[in-house]
């Protein structure tokens, strides 16, 4: 019996085992005219879309361990906008349009990003079945910046067998490019098309280029395939945000009142370019073949922010209440937290974490809020912020393999490459001010606000200034310039990774096919510089009175008009535009700093970050690690066929893996440079001035054992059960591992409010945060099982059914530390360290079940009509994030660190439900396609800064489409659209310990409309 490894290896030999077949057919041509319509429906269920389905299918089915595949159905062809939205079809794959932790849901991506599998964000990506990562210290690849025309097929991997390289608990997805040998000949597709988005109301080109051959020569035969492919979009998002709920005291009941609210307009411009070079040689006696590749992919992010907003804090929760009538709602809470998540309590300073219950809910009524009314000002002390980031993101890869085969029983792959990454970012912010109460209807579904001017507003302003106020909040006189902070950060990677598999197969009749082994070696470098955020104010009241924006000398300002933000109705009243630092001048960094420098009434705090075009990286971190990974595997194959007609295939291995983690920085102090803080805080003072320490050395170098094995019971030609058992392991991101921290004081300002003006009598320190990497942090272990049941009937069909257990330890979470207390200015003050712990463990189960057919027997039009849908279940438990408000029910909180309210134990981004329901039509020139992906909700944040809560986003699916006709057999006209429903994607906060949830945050982005034409010579 020749083993199925051989014939498998053979096949790699002789092209792309996952790519081949399905190119083949795209490659087909049409039959002649006078072949009977039998002929016909064949011929059409092996070309376009059903084609590619049919090769993800059968890659299934041979597949050694529990896979799902996408492929393209021809060049530049996969069948979404992005490569990361087509992943979110496999069963138990989410795209994220949202970040996880902390308030990262807040500023979610025009375009789907990261990928989580079975709900884990623990996801090996691979390009190529290589390493593949961003220099935004992480180790996987974001699938949305990778243009889908270099795709040819996406694996992803559920389990794991011993050859497959470690790092992916959740699993792994390896992209695969295209190859010369992919094709059976000469090959050439142009594609030109434009996206619409109808938010932004833009159109930006995309243009691909494919061109390839293959040649006999007298050694054998070489190939040669290359690409480029240019990007735009134009696109933009819109978001509206409710505070947390504050009990407050009115007319002797305890009501509860949403803090404030956030109108934010983002306006998103993406351009990628992206180049691949791809050559092949195979020998005349196709026992040796020699690939190599090269791929570069550039992407640049620039962004403009616009956010108007109001939100309480732990500074002035308690004066927030309505100035006349109001009414109220039934509504009954046992305790509601005072104020929000960015104050961390501590034993002097609780506010925040302190219940209070209510017993009703603010309904409508004016809202004010007095906390700067010590300035002349009435009303709440409104910001908007204008925010101009920009990003630069590359990756490159150039890699060499050579399979060689020296005798029909050995086999030899030798895999190498060099993979260079960078990621830069620099972020410029400007904030205004102006001072208005406001009508709120804090409902998601149905938002509403109105901009209220108390006509005795009368702001005191510096330098002599005698405004002529006015309740018109587009007249920059009525706003006021505050403050500025800016952020950049400089990462650059590199990897070498080297690895060697040997193959032998046994020539006999027995259950053994055949044994491999292997070794791999890789080291990473990776330098991730930061400074920033760099907050401070600009011209600020306490500091000689306000600055309105038209008395600047370098104009600086622009009216923003927000009644038509979400369509309109959601801003009403007379004051819909109000005023923001001027686009131009934020994306213009140095000529925002001379306007800082220049204006004789900007009295400044803020401190520019970067001058002459020079960043003060020693303002901030600057981390470099190095990790030397070294792998070894022995893997053993098995199989036999019974005489009742069903087989047996099996795998069983284990692999050894060691990685040691080396890295340069320093624990630095950030000084105080307030004067009061320096005069009345002393010993704090001088505890930040001392010198850094150095954080350099060598910090881990752990080795894991991961024993594997994958059993398929052939049952039939059409059914087989699939077993698959491992334990896997995800070490932490690169950026984790940094030694570089920082330490910043915690200051409470006490303030005589009677003075004029108020004066600052005192200032204690109430905590010291460390912040930054955790270079002691140990890989994620995972144990993890599946079993499934498989049956493929008619030519593309099929239906899969499988169970999945994972048992997690060792996982990290973000957390608070205390490492120690220290007594300064007669206070005692912990230090805290804020960053990654291992302090976690979860378990995962759950079950997918998948439904593919085309119905190629009925007659007609239903004939063309095909289905796929899935569905996921996943129930997970993890361990609720540590520590607990009040413990031993004092009143007070138990601990210096950071309080994660209600015990919340749900697993981050984790949808207990998740399904995809496709309809697809083709014909021999038409095929049309209708995708609807829906989740269930999922918690995002254990404790966002804008409330303290946990954050949990809302139920919600998306409706795309595409229609692809072919004019003949050279032009393809074609149209995508994404989120045809246009859904707003909202979330909810939970508000108190019986879990019932309030509003928080509604974002709406563009329908994305992709139409072109696509040449094919």
């Amino acid at each position: 019996m020749i083993s199925k490894k051989h014939k498998a290896f053979r096949s790699m030999l002789m092209g792309s085992v996952m790519l081949t077949p399905m190119m083949l057919a795209a490659n087909a041509t049409a039959q002649d005219a006078d072949e009977d319509d039998k002929d016909d429906v064949e011929e059409i269920t092996v070309t376009g879309i059903r084609a590619s389905l049919k090769s993800a299918r059968d890659m299934k089915r041979n597949a050694d361990t529990a896979v799902d595949t996408i492929s393209a159905s021809d060049v530049s062809t996969l069948p979404d906008l992005s490569v990361a939205e087509a992943l979110a079809r496999v069963p138990g794959v989410v795209v994220q349009r949202f970040g996880l932790g902390a308030s990262d849901g807040d500023f979610p991506s025009p375009e789907g990003g990261d990928n989580l599998i079975r709900g884990l964000q623990l996801v090996r990506s691979e390009f190529n079945g290589r390493d593949a990562f961003s220099a935004n210290g992480g180790r996987s690849l974001d699938f949305g910046t990778v243009p889908p025309e270099l795709i040819g097929s996406v694996e992803v991997f559920k389990n794991s067998s011993a050859d497959l390289i470690q790092g992916g608990i959740g699993g792994t997805i390896n992209l695969r490019t295209l190859e010369p040998f992919d094709r059976s000949g000469r090959i050439a597709v142009v594609t030109v098309d434009g996206t619409y988005t109808d938010l932004r109301d833009e159109f930006t080109p995309d243009i691909s280029v494919v061109l390839g051959d293959r040649w006999e020569v007298s050694s054998g035969e070489v190939g040669l395939l290359g690409s480029f492919s240019t990007s735009e979009l134009k696109s933009s998002l819109e978001g509206f945000q409710i505070g947390q709920l504050l009990p407050i005291d009115l007319d002797g009941q305890t009501v509860a009142v949403p803090g404030g609210f956030q109108l934010r307009t983002n306006e998103v411009d993406r351009s990628r370019d992206s180049y691949y070079l791809a050559g092949q040689w195979r020998n005349e006696e196709g026992n040796l073949e020699v690939t190599a590749k090269y791929s570069r992919i550039e992407n640049t992010v620039t962004s403009d922010e616009r956010t108007l907003e109001w939100f309480s804090d732990g500074e002035m929760w308690f004066q927030t209440g309505p100035t006349g009538d109001y009414t109220t709602t039934p509504f009954s809470s046992n305790g509601l937290a005072q104020c929000n998540g960015s104050n961390d309590p501590t034993p002097s300073n609780p506010t925040c974490e302190m219940t209070q219950s209510v017993s009703a809910l603010f309904e409508s009524g004016v809202v004010s809020n007095g906390l700067r009314d010590w300035t002349g000002s009435r009303g709440a002390n409104f910001t908007n912020l204008g925010i101009h980031q920009e990003e630069k993101s590359m990756t490159d890869d150039l890699s060499i393999n050579i399979k060689w085969m020296p005798t029909e029983q050995l086999f030899v792959n030798i895999d190498a490459h060099k993979t260079s990454a960078s990621f830069d970012m620099s972020r410029l912010w400007a904030g205004t001010r102006f001072y208005s109460d406001f009508e709120l209807n804090a409902d998601l579904d149905d938002p509403r606000v109105r901009l209220v001017v108390d006509p005795d507003n009368n702001p005191q302003a510096r330098g002599g200034l005698t405004p002529a106020y006015n309740g018109d909040l587009s007249d920059p006189v009525n706003s006021f310039l505050l403050f500025a902070a800016d952020e950049f950060q400089d990462n650059e990677g590199d990897m070498f990774a080297i690895k060697g598999d040997v193959q032998y197969d046994f020539d006999n009749d027995s259950w053994f096919e055949s044994v491999k082994f292997g070794a791999r070696y890789a080291e990473r470098d990776q330098v991730n510089r930061s400074a920033g955020l760099n907050w401070a104010a600009l011209a600020p009241s306490w500091g000689g009175g306000l600055l309105p924006m038209n008395a600047l000398a370098t104009p600086g300002f622009e009216t923003v008009d927000f009644s038509n933000f979400f369509g309109g109705g959601v801003v009403t009243g007379d004051n819909t535009e109000v005023v923001f630092a001027n686009r131009e001048l934020l994306s213009d960094y140095d000529a925002f700093v001379q306007m800082v420098d220049t204006d004789p009434l900007i009295t400044p705090d803020w401190n520019p970050l970067r001058r002459d075009g020079q960043v003060d990286w020693s303002r901030g971190t600057i981390g470099d690690i190095v990790e030397k990974t070294t792998d070894f595997y022995v893997r053993l194959d098995m199989g036999n066929e019974f005489d009742n007609g069903m087989s047996l295939d099996a795998n069983v291995g284990l692999r050894y893996t060691k990685s040691s983690v080396s890295g340069q920085g320093q624990l630095d102090y950030n000084d105080i440079t307030d004067d009061d803080a320096r005069t009345l805080a002393p010993q704090t003072t001088a505890f930040f001035d001392q010198e850094s320490i150095d954080r350099s050395g060598q910090f881990s170098n752990v080795g894991y054992w991961l024993p594997s094995l994958n059993v398929k019971w052939n049952v039939s030609e059409t059914s087989l059960i699939r077993f698959a058992g491992s334990k896997q392991i995800t070490r932490p991101n690169i950026s984790q591992l940094r030694s570089s921290q920082v330490a910043v004081g915690a200051l409470r300002y006490i303030v005589d409010e009677d003075t004029d003006p108020p004066t600052v009598t005192d200032v204690v320190p109430n905590l010291i945060n460390i912040y930054g990497g955790n270079p002691n942090l140990e890989a994620i272990e995972s144990w993890n099982f599946d079993l499934g049941y498989e049956y493929y009937f008619g030519e593309q069909d099929s239906f899969t059914f499988s169970l999945f257990y994972k048992d997690i330890s060792n996982n990290i979470i973000y957390g608070s530390q205390t490492l120690e207390t220290v007594t300064l200015d007669g206070q005692e003050v912990a230090i805290v360290y804020n960053g990654d712990l291992n302090q976690d463990e979860a378990t995962i189960k759950g079950f997918e079940v998948a439904y593919q057919q085309f119905f190629t027997h009925l007659d007609g039009f239903l004939g063309h009509l095909g289905v796929q849908a899935n569905y996921t279940y996943i129930d997970a438990k993890t361990d609720a994030p540590l520590p607990i408000v009040d413990a031993d029910g004092d009143g007070t909180p138990d601990s210096f660190e950071r309080i994660f309210r209600y015990g919340v134990n749900d697993y981050l981004g984790l949808s207990k439900h998740t399904a995809n329901l496709i309809g697809i039509y083709q014909d021999d020139k038409l095929e049309v396609r209708l995708a609807y992906n829906w989740r269930s909700s999922h918690l995002s944040s254990y404790r966002d800064f804008v409330t303290g809560n946990p954050i949990i986003q809302q139920d919600r699916g998306y409706l795309d489409g595409s229609i692809k006709y072919e004019l003949n057999d050279m032009m393809q006209l074609r149209v995508q659209v994404a989120n045809i429903l246009n859904t707003r994607a909202k979330a909810d906060q939970q508000i108190d310990a019986d879990g019932q949830t309030f509003g928080r945050t509604a974002f709406l982005g563009d329908r994305r409309i992709k139409a072109g034409i696509r040449f094919k010579f």
